[in-house]
């Protein structure tokens, strides 16, 4: 049997921790993206945009990426989904789909790094699930780049080694495809980020805990700590594991007031991991921990 071919146009605004996508409330059926059926013989491009004027009123955004395709969505379809651009629409609003004999759709923007509640359909929360998988925008990557090259091409140098920036990039585009991210601005401008992928059994391995100098204060910690605690609880992490060089005084400092042990060392640097309970427990696990 041929799978249903389904399309999801998603629609995002803002950058780094500000990162919203666009959804809507449905009278019947719970908090839901856009996406409808490709008719016989229709481009996911074409079908993208004609489902955003069909459920949501909304036309004259151009696809902006192809963010590909899943099979885990929901059963026997394959759904294509399409990276759109909303900076100009509106915070909210109300639009009135033709479908199943007509009903009021209610729009609004939900941040991307925010767990979809139970007022979500079931499908919804595996489409999303893919989203964050793949979605980053060339500024957010540019900016973690950028942090990233001024805060370790010293400590890389130290050890020995060669910072290559094009080769990071790369890198780190990889492990965004399969992590979790969280940054933080202040005043629009980036000032910090962290991203975890999944090793098995519950261990995550920390990919980056990047912080600008000028930025280490109780705000910007206390911000990155408190969505780290909250996306491990969200994703059922037992443990993370990190690697900083021996070189990286500030790293591992933060790294151990965290609650972070060393269970490996070599001639350039620490393996370090954290169990979630101690994570709430630590000195300042508990200070990041407890303000939600």
């Amino acid at each position: 049997m041929r799978a249903a071919r389904k399309v999801c146009p998603a629609v995002f605004r803002g950058s780094g921790g500000n990162r919203e996508i666009l959804v809507f409330r449905h009278p019947l059926a719970g908090v839901q993206l856009v996406k409808g059926t490709l008719d016989p013989g229709e481009a996911p491009q074409g079908g993208a945009i004609r489902e955003l004027y069909e459920e949501a009123g909304v036309e004259g955004l151009g696809v902006a990426a192809d963010l590909g395709t899943s099979a885990l969505i929901a059963e026997g379809q394959v759904w294509h989904f399409l990276r759109f651009e909303g900076e100009r629409l509106p915070e909210s609003w109300t639009h009135h789909c033709l479908d199943d004999g007509g009903h009021d759709f209610a729009f609004f923007w939900h941040r991307l790094d925010k767990k979809p509640g139970d007022e979500w359909h079931a499908v919804f929360h595996r489409a999303l699930a893919y989203l964050r998988s793949r979605v980053i925008s060339q500024t957010d990557l540019d900016a973690i780049v950028t942090l990233d090259a001024r805060l370790l091409t010293g400590h890389t140098a130290e050890a020995g080694e060669v910072f290559d920036v094009a080769g990071h990039r790369r890198r780190v585009t990889e492990s965004l495809e399969k992590s979790r991210l969280i940054c933080v601005d202040r005043d629009g401008r980036h000032v910090a980020h962290t991203y975890f992928w999944p090793l098995a059994d519950g261990r995550w391995f920390v990919g980056a805990f990047s912080v600008d100098p000028a930025h280490r204060n109780a705000s910007v910690l206390a911000e990155i700590g408190r969505r780290m605690v909250a996306t491990m609880e969200d994703e059922g992490i037992e443990t993370l594991e990190s690697h900083v060089y021996r070189t990286n005084a500030l790293s591992l400092a933060f790294h151990e007031k965290l609650g972070f042990e060393r269970f490996m060392e070599n001639e350039k640097g620490f393996a370090l991991r954290i169990e979630r309970a101690r994570l709430a427990t630590s000195a300042l696990g508990r200070r990041l921990g407890g303000r939600r």
